[in-house]
């Protein structure tokens, strides 16, 4: 992003959208859980997610990365998010602490993964707009494979 000179104030925008919209999927991805999809709110946010940082290895203009980063990433990442969580506390409903916990320890090693991860593109390649390609791919691969071993709650009753 460096070489289209954009202010890193102004860049820092893009994560502030996403971190703002990803609370209004949690409403749609609770309601999916709630009908026994929660497999469904899991892949559809985590190909979202993927989506949203593919899309911005092409993005040229601010504004259509508070789109791709801001909007669609954000989506995707409080579908999948509430999916992931609520989807496991209706598994444990008389151990939801730990299941909790166990879910959000899960989160924070997940994202110091992918820090590395990022960190690994970026050296590689000089070019932040790569490493957002490349690390969607990564993120839509992951999605694919641990979609096999996802099982939705039942549905509330």
């Amino acid at each position: 992003m460096a070489q289209y000179h954009w202010d890193p104030a102004t860049l820092a925008l893009a994560f502030s959208i996403n971190m703002g919209i990803i609370p209004l999927p949690m409403i749609w991805g609770g309601r999916m859980i709630d009908n026994g999809k929660g497999k469904q709110a899991i892949v559809i946010g985590g190909i979202l997610f993927s989506l949203g940082f593919i899309l911005s290895g092409f993005v040229d203009n601010l504004p259509m990365l508070f789109l791709t980063y801001g909007v669609i990433a954000g989506l995707g990442s409080g579908l999948a998010f509430t999916g992931n969580l609520n989807n496991i506390l209706k598994f444990f409903p008389d151990r939801r602490g730990l299941a909790s916990g166990i879910v959000l320890a899960g989160v924070g090693v997940g994202t110091l993964l992918c820090t590395r991860l990022a960190e690994y593109f970026m050296a590689q390649t000089h070019d932040v707009s790569r490493a957002l390609l490349y690390l969607g791919i990564v993120y839509l691969v992951v999605i694919f494979i641990v979609q096999f071993f996802i099982r939705s709650a039942p549905a509330k009753r």
